[in-house]
């Protein structure tokens, strides 16, 4: 079994897929208080 490497990494933040996700889920609506 290979040894475990945690490596510190950031997350690429202009990726297309996170602006992909952002965009979907601003579509949706906030939840209330109530509802959480």
């Amino acid at each position: 079994m290979r040894q475990l490497k945690i490596s510190k990494s950031i997350t690429n933040r202009s990726s297309e897929a996170l602006d992909k996700y952002l965009v979907e889920i601003g579509r949706e609506p906030m939840i209330t208080v109530d509802e959480e």
